[in-house]
Order: structure tokens, then sequence, then C-alpha cells
């Protein structure tokens, strides 16, 4: 499996600026309860999800972030960062400390509260899960008096007491806890939020039973976030360098790769010119990233590179079509497709060979949007679960280009979506912009101004999601244009129905006979087995979140409003629990065994499309 390199789990877990957050312990057991964090109404609800029924409701103090269970499940947790504003400069300003509140998560009563420091951002369990590290951030400013200290706080969960206190001197946009849990990394970058606090990027080894800095690693340039490789040993870290078309003027970007056991860069890779991301393949530990090939006079004949790093060194460097943009490998992994602005290039993933290249025609410009001017670029190509058919998605395009990938060779091109919705839509555009240059024209008249200017209104492009049945034989392709699913027929490659569905997202349930539409406040379903739609749910509010239980029998809608609880398999409507402001977390209740070395608590993670990258 190729994943995405944007942040190891556990800093995943311990981050507490996602605006919805999902933890689940380890559980043989079925869970039963569930708890709900609700800012806006001060309060962390405990629900049975077994029934729907609210066991109780305890109310916080007056920012609360994040909440986590212990590994025992004796104690639920709560973080709350503390009386404050928003700076534009420099984040989060503190006029008060940041608390950690326990409660029982049986009886909802609270154990113990005390006062941290200045901020709140990140917590992490030590290896024997007695004690919660914290960072908080402090607050930087050109003002010395408002200045206020940070640090990493080292608390003991048993006593709820604070036991150790480590100043820290630059900055920190992220901190990792290792994989034994021994260290901690502090990250340093100049990019991520609040970059005028912060000089330089560096790397600081913290060790974590002394509470002392053991190294600081400084780093040249403008490095993104650090990751884990598969077999966590390394932290690799990005720095995009400054891609130009002139060769003069173009600083390809490098990979830092450091060793976790030494503190130290054991090696620097070259990264190409303008590098996309940092790609992991789990089974095999080989990273792969992308970039642009040297600069040259000729644009056009410019390449791109896909580069295979082992290790701390480059195991080949292989030349793919100019402006490569996605990598994504082949279910049965024998293939990797490297999809450029007009072309796939196709590369044999065991022997790393060049197998050929496969044209596709660009989704072109659309009047209906008022985008006449460019073509749109790809942004996603996904597998028939056989791999023998590839799906091509474009950016704000409604077209869907099928390539029969055995032979090398695109067969079909579909639009998705209804072409009356989408005209309709266009119409409805077209009388809000000659309004607006009515009135905006009278009101020139009328002023006696001779210049006027007014909105012109058009229709937003199409945005799709694509899913496969999981035989295979159907596709299902979402478009927010026209508000609809598309069924195509993978065998043949023709329009089976069009059924309306407004929504950003499409996913099967548990059994794989409906598939569920996520729209805005609206849960649309489809029978993939008779290829009709089932059903609707309106929920009554905004939807937050939409996630399976541990164990996949049901599905949780978290909204503004009643908690929805369905069955993972129909959607069925099970319960409505309650009533929230505006939840931002649910936390499932499981047995609490302690996960094994460099894993945390698993976190909801987006569908994984075989290979993603890193956003930084």
């Amino acid at each position: 499996m190729l994943r995405r390199m944007s942040a190891p789990i556990n800093l995943l877990f311990a981050c507490v600026y996602a605006a919805i957050g999902v933890a689940v312990a380890t559980a043989q057991d079925r869970p039963e309860r569930a708890f709900v964090l609700d800012p806006s109404a001060v309060s962390v609800t405990a629900v049975d999800i077994s029934n729907g029924s609210i066991l109780s409701t305890a109310p916080l103090s007056a920012s609360p972030q994040q909440m986590l269970l212990t590994r025992d499940n004796s104690q639920l947790l709560i973080f709350d960062q503390g009386p404050g504003k928003e700076t534009i400069r420099f984040g989060y300003h503190p006029t008060g400390k940041s608390m950690m509140t326990s409660f029982d998560p049986k009886t909802m009563k609270k154990l113990w509260q005390i006062e941290v420091g200045w901020g709140f951002s990140q917590a992490f369990f030590s290896p024997d899960g007695n004690q919660i590290m914290i960072l908080c951030p402090g607050y930087t400013s050109q003002k010395p008096q408002e200045t206020l200290a940070r640090e990493l706080v080292a608390v003991d969960i048993r006593s709820g007491t604070v036991t150790a206190r480590l100043a820290i001197d630059h900055p920190i946009i992220a901190i990792y806890p290792s994989p034994d849990g021994a260290t901690a990394i502090a990250y340093s970058g100049i990019r991520g939020l609040y970059e005028a606090t912060i000089k330089s990027p560096e790397l600081v080894f913290i060790d974590l039973a002394g509470m002392k800095v053991l190294s600081t690693i400084p780093l040249e340039g403008s490095p993104g976030f650090p990751v884990f490789t598969a077999d966590n040993k390394h932290l690799l870290l990005l720095d995009r360098g400054q891609p130009s078309d002139k060769p003069e003027k173009n600083i390809n970007g490098k990979i830092f790769i450091v060793s976790i056991a030494d503190h130290a860069i054991q090696a620097t890779i070259d990264a190409g010119s303008g590098p996309r991301d940092l790609l992991m393949d789990d089974q095999t530990g080989q990273v792969l990233v992308l970039s642009d090939g040297p600069p040259m006079k000729d644009r056009h004949a410019r390449v791109g590179e896909l580069r295979i790093i082992r290790g701390t060194e480059i195991a080949a460097t292989i030349k793919v079509a100019r402006s490569p943009m996605l990598l994504r490998v082949s279910p049965n992994r024998q293939r990797l497709y490297v999809v450029c602005v007009n072309v796939i290039t196709a590369i044999d993933y065991p022997t790393l060979q060049t197998v050929g290249q496969m044209g596709f025609e660009p989704a072109g410009s659309s009047a209906l949007t008022g985008d006449i001017l460019s073509d749109h670029d790809v942004s996603e190509l996904a597998f028939s679960p056989d791999g023998k058919r590839g799906f091509v998605l474009y950016e704000q395009s409604s077209k869907l280009s099928v390539l029969d990938l055995e032979i090398g060779k695109p067969i079909a091109s579909i639009t998705t979506g209804r072409g009356g919705v989408k005209f309709a839509k266009f119409l409805g555009a077209m009388a809000l912009t000659a309004a607006s240059a009515a009135s905006s024209a009278s009101m020139a008249y009328n002023t006696g101004s001779p210049i006027y200017a007014y909105p012109v209104f058009t229709v937003a492009p199409a945005n799709t999601a694509i899913a496969f049945r999981p035989d295979g034989r159907f596709v299902y392709v979402l478009n927010t244009n026209s508000e609809d699913v598309t069924i195509i027929d993978t065998q043949n490659s023709t329009v089976v129905d069009r059924i309306p569905a407004d929504g950003r997202q499409i996913r099967f349930l548990a059994d794989g006979k409906f598939a569920c539409v996520q729209g805005s406040s609206t849960l649309h379903f489809i029978d993939v087995e008779g290829n009709r739609k089932s059903g609707e749910l309106k929920l009554g509010g905004t939807l937050l979140s939409l996630m399976p239980s541990p164990d996949g029998t049901k599905l949780i809608a978290l909204i503004n409003g009643p908690l929805h609880i369905l069955d993972g398999s129909t959607g069925r409507v099970l319960a409505r629990v309650g009533t929230f402001k505006w939840p931002t977390q649910i936390l499932f209740e499981g047995t609490g065994e302690k996960p094994a070395a460099g894993q945390t608590q698993s976190q909801s993670q987006p569908a994984d499309t075989g290979m993603a990258s890193s956003h930084q």
C-alpha cells in the first residue's frame, strides 16, 4: 500500500487543529460508549451507541479543544487552551493558562483539573501510558512584555500533577514522539502557521525521561513537515527549492534524511526541479518523488522525472512526460502510472523499466462555467478492481476518460451529470448577470456617471468523486455541478443511469450493497445491486462528520443537532441522540489495550486511492 506522507499517525492523534477528530481505542469487545465534545455548548457528553441513550453530560471550561482516552480507559482527558485571542502575525495570544481536566468515563465525574501552561497545541502519551506530554506554544511578540513561555510539560495522569517542564527556544509547529517513545522530535519550520515567528527551520531531539534537549539540527531552505519512513528509522523532510523555467535561476529541491537513532542528518538527496510530494510504499519501504526535469530553452521539450529512493540513496531516476501531476499504483502492484497533462507513463514496478505511454485528451473548457481560456488538469486516476480499466477525472470538469490499460489506449469519453440541470443553472446565472447589469446601469444613469461595473454570475465548475462496486462491474461518479451520480457499466463504458444526489463525497457502506452520498445536510443512499436510489435522509443540520463505529456495524452522523446513529450496512436510522450546538470530536471507548511501538490509537483517515501525496 502506498500512503500519504503528510504526518505520522501519532502526530495526527495529537494534533488539535483538525475541525473534526476521531480516535478509536483498540478493542476486542463491541464498544458501546462514545464521547462527544461540543465546544459551543462547553460540554462533553457520553452516549450509549447501542441504544442511543445519553448516559451523562459534563460541563467544561470555556475553550475545550480536544479529548483523549487513557490506554486503560480509566480517564477521559479534556484540554482547554485557556482564554485569549487570535492575532494575525503571531497566532493565539493567551491571557490565561491552559487547563487539563480528567473525568471518569463511566460516571463522567471530575477526577482532577490542573493548570498546564500558556496555550495548548499537542499532546501524546509516554511509552508506559502513565504520563502525557503537552506542548504549550506560549506566545512570541515584538513586545518583550507580551512574550509568554514556550514549554513541553509532563503530567502524571494518575495523580494529576505536573512532573517536569522543559523550556523551548524556537517556536514549534509540530512535535513527534519517536517510535519507541523515548524521545520527541520538535520541528520549527518556515512553512506553517505564523512563520513570522520562525527565524530558521530546525529539528530538536528531546529526551522525554530526563526532559532535556539532546541535540539540535539546523535545516537549510524551507522544508515541509517531517515524516517517518516505513521502518520508523528515519525522518524525511522535503525542501521544494526554487523552481524556474530558466536554467540559471532554477534551484532543485532536496530531501533531508534524518537518522532518529543518531539524531543527525544521514543524507541529503537531490529531489529535482519543483518536487511535488513524498510518497511512501509501506510494503517495500521505498519513497517515490515526482518532479520536473532540468529546465530547457524549449519549454515543451522539458520532461518530468520520477525518483525512487531506497534507504539513503536514489535507486533510480525515470524520465516521464512533461509536467507530472499524479502517481498511482495498479491494484496488483505491477505497474506505476505517472499522470501528466495529456499523457500517462506506465512503468513496470518490479524492474522500474518504462513500459510505454498512452495519450488522452484534456478535459477542455466550458462555456457553462465561464471558463473558456484553459484546459482542466487531471485530478485523479482510479482503477477498476481487476486493474484492467483506468478512469481519469479532471479538475472542475464533468468529463470522464476511460482507458484500457491492457492495450494502453483510451476507449471512451463520458460526460457525467445531467446536461439539462447544468444548462438550467447556466440560464439562471445569465439572468442574474443581466439583472445586475441593468441595476448598475440604472444607478450610473441616476448619478450621472459614465462608468459602471457589475458582477458576472457563472455556474460553479464540476467537482467529481468516484467509487467502484466491490465486484468492479459498475463505477459511480459524483458530479457536484449537476448534483447527481452517473452510473457507468465498466464492461462496455456505457451510462446506465444518472441518479439525483447532491454532495461532495461518495462511499460504500459496510457490506457493499449500498452507496452513500454525503451532502451538506442530507445523506443519499443508492442500492448498487439494483442501481437505483433507495432513499435519502435529511439530517436537520450541517453534516460535520460521518464515521463508522469501530466494529463497522454503525455509522455516526455528527451534526449541529441530534447525533444520528445509523445501521452501518443500510444507513437506516437506529437512533437520534440529544441536541448538540457544534460538536467537533467523537471518541469511541474500547478495551484500551496498549498500542504497539510507534503506533497510537487509530485515527479516521480519508479513503486511500492507491497512491496519494502529502500536502505541505
